[in-house]
């Protein structure tokens, strides 16, 4: 009597394989999402530190920072593919006092996480109040009330305004 031998991968073999494939092809996915969603927060974080330098140097020649109306004039650079869309208002708003003595960056990155910047400090920390102006911008750290700030978003319904390069 002679036996044959067939030569395949029986279908409990071949579950197992795909079975582990799909377990590694997860373990990558979320890896992955995860570096880009730090990727996104760095880049929010740089953005907002070279805006916060460039209206510090800004206020060196002008005495004050910007008006919400001079700040289209001061030619901001963003990677703009980088921010979230803020369900309630702009992505990113700029704030400052009326006396022009302080100021205050909100954004919103595209992993839901949002981020401040004060003119008194040099640091980019995370930002947990309210995601509408002008509110934020007192949540943010300006001084006064509400009625002492100006803001201006650099979106609207989802697009970015012309000045935002």
């Amino acid at each position: 009597m002679s036996k044959t031998n067939r030569g395949g991968f029986s279908i409990v073999e071949l579950l197992i394989v795909v079975s582990v494939l799909a377990i590694l092809a997860s373990i990558v996915l979320i890896a992955y999402n995860a570096v880009v969603s730090r990727a996104q927060e760095t880049a929010v974080r740089h953005d907002i530190s070279n805006i916060a330098s460039q209206l510090k140097v800004e206020s060196v020649f002008n005495r004050r920072f910007p008006t919400t109306a001079q700040l289209k004039t001061t030619g901001i650079h963003i990677n703009k593919q980088t921010y979230g869309v803020n369900p309630v208002g702009a992505t990113i708003f700029y704030c400052v006092t009326d006396d022009g003595l302080n100021f205050s960056i909100v954004a919103r990155v595209k992993s839901s996480i949002a981020l401040a910047s004060l003119s008194t400090t040099d640091t980019v920390t995370n930002y947990t109040g309210s995601p509408t102006a002008p509110q934020l911008c007192i949540d943010s750290g300006l001084p006064g009330p509400t009625s002492n700030v100006n803001y201006q978003g650099f979106t609207e319904n989802g697009s970015w305004y012309a000045w935002v390069l």
